[in-house]
């Protein structure tokens, strides 16, 4: 267990964070009116809901690697046009934010199953996008966010390849070299998207990583914009990488291909927002290209955790790492259920197999 969970769940902690929470509660004539009652615990981060006078409020403490987000959420929060609820106090050093317990949680259940609530979410996700992207250039620089922008992709791919195929046998993250090479004769594929995400001109923004249900609060009013919140994982991106897992996960709901209704109209309500790019026929292209890029930031991401977590962590973490990393690709997994994919003939032209991928 990592060092950080250990600690988040020591009464020592606890004590010290409701000492923090009700210093920031007096500050502003609120009182806490019982026990802090935890939500959710991860290696990412803990979750503690704060019953007080005036409604609940949420303690979030985020994992080491993540801990940038209380002081990305602050600097986020009013160029947002209301799409991020605005802490009422971050501590930055230690990685805590406490935030008022507005909207409801998102369910799949009820609102993504719901064509019209799902087009509204993903309506108001862009617009999201284009309020941060239009942000003073210093307000989130200055935090130092990591990115994966298109141009980066393949070699942040390649790199990645072979740092996992230079780990020990026995390692969880160990690629096995065959499969390496195998990934690494795709790398034209990579390529490609990146070089299409690219010749959109669409700028970079600064996103979650990827649109799911726990990270979608639903206002009381319709006319209230929808709030989107856990931001550990952002990284500066095209903004299209943010939907084409929710695309897909929708498509699977529904039964239908992302051409076909409600999934078309859901996406469309996503893509007019970017109306100054093209037609949501010619935006829809990037969707695809767009997806292998999320999937490549979500591998990087999950990798920030497990370089800095315990041996037992990265065992429990290696197959979602090694799963987004074949997804990069269009491969579903790098285990034995991938390995017919993996060895499928390339076409003519493609890359063929070969040491680069094992390079130190």
């Amino acid at each position: 267990m990592a060092q950080w969970v250990r600690q988040w769940e020591s009464s020592s902690w606890l004590e010290q964070t409701q000492d923090w929470t009700d210093r920031v509660l007096s500050a502003v004539g609120v009182d806490r009116n019982g026990d802090a009652e935890r939500v959710s615990l991860s290696l990412a981060a803990t979750v503690w809901r704060v019953p007080t006078t005036e409604g609940d409020l949420f303690f979030k403490a985020s994992a080491p690697p993540r801990a940038h987000e209380a002081e990305l959420v602050t600097r986020l929060a009013p160029y947002s046009g209301g799409h991020i609820p605005v802490p009422l106090a971050v501590e930055p050093d230690e990685g805590w934010l406490l935030s008022p317990g507005i909207g409801r949680p998102a369910t799949i259940a009820s609102d993504l199953a719901d064509p019209a609530q799902t087009s509204r979410i993903l309506s108001d996700a862009a617009d999201l996008q284009l309020r941060v992207a239009a942000a003073p250039p210093d307000v989130l620089a200055a935090g130092g966010m990591p990115g994966l922008l298109p141009a980066d992709l393949p070699s942040v791919v390649e790199e990645a390849l072979g740092a996992h195929a230079q780990l020990p046998e026995q390692d969880p993250l160990n690629l096995e070299p065959e499969y390496a090479d195998a990934l690494f004769s795709r790398l034209e594929d990579v390529q490609a998207a990146a070089d299409a995400l690219i010749a959109s001109g669409i700028p970079a923004t600064l996103q979650q990583g990827e649109l799911r249900a726990e990270q979608v609060l639903i206002p009381s009013s319709r006319r209230a914009p929808v709030m989107f919140i856990g931001w550990g994982e952002a990284r500066w991106a095209h903004p299209f990488e943010l939907i084409g897992s929710a695309v897909m996960r929708a498509c699977s709901r529904f039964g239908v291909e992302p051409d076909a209704e409600p999934v078309r109209g859901m996406v469309d309500a996503y893509l007019t927002r970017f109306s100054a790019h093209g037609t949501p026929d010619e935006l829809r292209e990037l969707l695809a290209p767009a997806l292998m890029l999320s999937h490549a930031q979500r591998h990087e991401a999950l990798m920030d955790l497990a370089r800095a977590a315990e041996p037992e962590d990265r065992q429990v973490l290696a197959p979602r790492i090694l799963e987004q990393l074949a997804l990069t690709f269009g491969v579903a997994s790098v285990t034995h259920r991938g390995r017919r994919a993996l060895q499928a003939p390339r076409p003519a032209g493609a890359h063929q197999p070969g040491r680069r991928a094992r390079r130190a």
